[in-house]
């Protein structure tokens, strides 16, 4: 059952899914830009700004993306900046013999509604933007573990959620005896009272969600509550499914009543057994969430294994990009539409944000046209009008960054991860002093290494997503490797470009805006005539006791250690290239304690800091909550459409114009014109909001037991007090 549940986290080892943007759009490093307040905060509820707003994104990645597109979509005039040298993803990222590289494999999973309708909006197909939905297996130095089944090409039929995830999984794993795995059922019980709705349809019960976050999600010593008997819900779950849920939540609650445990971690309290947790959770959750249980909150754990495996039967069927990376096959794409429609769109690469201000009066035009007159507003509110950065644009050429600034914002959105906040923030006494925002700035990142290995020979594999599992030698860290050959090869065209040889020449120089990343920026464009092997990436998170190994020592560690321990096949395989990215505090980290620290949609408040919001996949939406939970691409989406949102509502109506925008200072990231020229595009909704499509409704029974849970007695869900 919840064998789905993990094995559905193991893919998520790509964390994919939100791990990859934060990591190809690293965190450390801010990039921002800023615009014109117009309007008084009071008057802008009712009367139309006098001409577009200009408002600032920080960080380029779905966030960042996410807001760029809402806002102008809605009529304003937007700058996004980002430490990229070219945010658009349109340069491809290669390394020093022109071969293609990318900071980290990401998964797209079922229910990612946003992203969906953007490719349809964009006018790509599916079938060529992402591969057929595809098992992974999971491995550990016994060898096969387990394997991930795509349940959507299940031989079972649809069945409520978990029964069918239960069927469809109980021949894949190949060590774990069935009492082991059916002691996960207790996490169903944790996950029905923590994720509750009110009878009312409010959301969660934000108290229940903080004690929930206040545990880790593992302990020391585990405590034996009888898991065999576990097994008995089995088979009355496959026919009573939304009784059973009711049943397992109440029977596990009188079981932790009974036994009185003291412990805070979710596993001890749940009766999870020593060996499910070590053997699989545990490296499951260290390539899902980039830590291992004891360091991770109670609270995320639950809703990413809701989100990914308990919703529904086929809610962990996940599929990888077919050709190229996610920046050249859906960034890229997203950004030609934007600049090539809104010539009020620029896009400034290179560039890291050094402070967010208040308005200088010299620096200030006001609504009325005169000078050295900051525009008036309501004493008790702070408005953020400065955007203050670094332009690194030109450090190929061996110049020194460039101090800039942007003094007419109307609004910035903050699209960053817990390092480039912490940067921001620090580095900004407006928003330091703002309590939220000063608490975000105190969270704290995760290492990441990718690894790209072209080989001599072809390996072949059970599946192409693979996963490793309690390997010692990582150090603490988790890994998976993906065959993009198995992913991305269908001709001799799409090989071909695998290997580089349809990457432009001088002007590939790698894109990677990791300092600790070991791309050479010298591209050597040969052919490579030599034998096409397999490609694999290879991504390690928690990589902290990886950090100092060297390139070559870190593709030794995967050739002649873990690889062969996995697939027998790989131990006769050489590298003929590789490439190695580190990138230090890269993605966020969920720690215990965590959620009460996390940014919010509104940033410091709507009555304090009403024009700067945050967007990203670890800030909390409050109202605007959606579906999408965890480290994840479609989280990080929705949050920069509702970032946008909110500041709309906060700015006020948004008036449109007949003519082209002011252009001065309009370039893309290369430093090329890329909207003059052309015809301007009325927004197509101008003054609108963007729409947010939900994933798919909750299933009859998870609402039964979210009722259950919700009718006992607070008293008796002591767990969490």
């Amino acid at each position: 059952m919840l064998r789905t549940f993990l094995v559905a986290f193991v893919l998520s080892s790509h964390y994919a899914s939100a791990f990859a943007p934060l990591f190809r759009i690293p965190q450390f490093a801010p990039a921002s830009a800023a615009k014109a307040l117009r309007a008084t905060a009071e008057s802008a509820a009712t009367t139309p700004l006098p001409e577009p707003p200009h408002v600032v994104v920080v960080g380029a990645g779905w966030g960042g993306w996410g807001a760029s597109k809402s806002l102008l979509e809605s009529g304003c005039r937007v700058t996004l900046l980002d430490t990229q040298e070219d945010p658009t993803g349109r340069t491809p990222m290669v390394n020093k013999n022109g071969k293609p590289v990318d900071a980290g494999q990401r998964g797209f999973w079922k229910d990612y509604p946003n992203i969906e309708r953007m490719v349809s909006d964009l006018g790509l197909s599916e079938t060529d933007v992402w591969t057929e939905f595809t098992n992974s297996s999971f491995y550990s130095p016994s060898g096969l573990e387990a394997t991930a089944p795509v349940f959507s090409k299940s031989p079972f039929p649809t069945l409520p959620s978990p029964v069918g995830q239960i069927l469809a999984t109980f021949p894949l794993f190949e060590r774990l005896p069935l009492s082991d795995r059916a002691s996960m059922a207790g996490l169903l019980a944790a996950t029905l009272d923590c994720l509750a709705f009110d009878e009312g349809g409010d959301g969660p019960d934000s108290e229940v969600l903080a004690a929930y976050d206040r545990m880790s999600a593992h302990g020391k010593k585990l405590c034996p509550l009888g898991n065999r008997r576990i097994v008995l819900f089995i088979p009355l779950m496959s026919t009573l499914s939304n009784i059973a849920m009711t049943a397992i939540f109440v029977v596990f609650l009188l079981q932790f009543i009974i036994t009185r445990h003291p412990s805070l971690d979710l596993f001890i309290k749940f009766g999870l057994s020593e060996r499910l947790v070590k053997d699989f959770i545990t490296p499951t959750l260290l390539v899902g969430l980039f830590k291992p249980p004891h360091e991770l909150s109670a609270l995320v754990t639950m809703e990413l294994l809701y989100y990914y495996a308990l919703a529904h039967q086929d809610s962990f069927d996940v599929r990888w990009i077919k050709s190229g990376t996610v920046a050249s096959s859906l960034i890229a794409p997203l950004a030609t539409r934007l600049l090539d429609e809104y010539p009020e769109f620029t896009v400034l690469g290179g560039c890291a944000v050094t402070e967010v201000a208040e308005a200088s009066a010299v620096v200030n035009k006001a609504v009325d046209g005169s000078k050295n007159k900051p525009p008036a507003r309501a004493t008790t509110k702070k408005w953020a009008q400065v955007v203050k950065y670094k332009d690194f644009s030109d450090r190929s050429s061996g110049k020194p960054a460039v101090d800039k600034s942007i003094d007419d914002a109307a609004g910035v959105v903050l699209a960053l991860g817990a390092k480039g906040m912490t940067a921001v923030v620090n580095g900004s006494p407006l928003l330091a002093n703002e309590p939220p925002l000063s608490a975000a700035a105190s969270n704290s990142g995760i290492d990441v290494i990718s690894v790209r290995l072209w080989l001599d020979r072809v390996v072949p594999t059970r599946t192409p997503a693979n996963v490793f599992a309690s390997f010692p030698e990582l150090r603490g860290a988790g890994g998976t490797f993906f065959m993009l050959d198995q992913l991305q090869v269908t001709d001799a065209e799409s090989e071909a470009a695998l290997w580089g040889e349809e990457m432009p020449s001088s002007s590939s120089s790698s894109s990677s805006s990791s300092s600790e990343d070991t791309t050479d920026s010298t591209v050597e464009n040969t052919p490579w005539t030599g034998p096409r092997g397999s490609v694999l990436a290879c991504d390690f998170y928690n990589s902290g006791a990886l950090m100092g190994l060297t390139e070559d020592e870190l593709c030794a560690l995967l050739l002649d250690e873990l690889l062969p321990a996995a697939v027998p096949s790989f131990k006769d395989a050489q590298a003929v290239d590789s490439w190695v990215g580190k990138y230090p505090g890269a993605v966020s980290w969920f720690k215990p304690g965590s959620y009460a620290t996390r940014p919010m949609l509104h940033g410091a408040g709507r009555d304090k800091l009403p024009n700067v919001k945050c967007a990203g996949d670890w800030v909390k939406l409050g109202a605007r909550e959606h579906g999408a939970k965890g480290l994840c691409q479609e989280r990080a989406f929705v949050a920069g459409l509702e970032a946008a949102n909110a500041l709309l509502e906060d700015l006020g109506p948004v008036a449109t114009t007949s003519g082209p925008s002011d252009k001065s200072e309009k370039s893309d990231s290369k430093g090329a014109p890329s909207g003059e020229g052309s015809d301007f595009k009325r927004p197509r909704h101008a003054g609108k909001r963007h729409r947010v499509l939900s994933v798919r409704p909750d299933e009859p029974q998870v609402v039964a037991g979210w009722k259950a849970a919700r009718r006992l007695p607070k008293a008796l869900r002591y767990w969490v007090r």
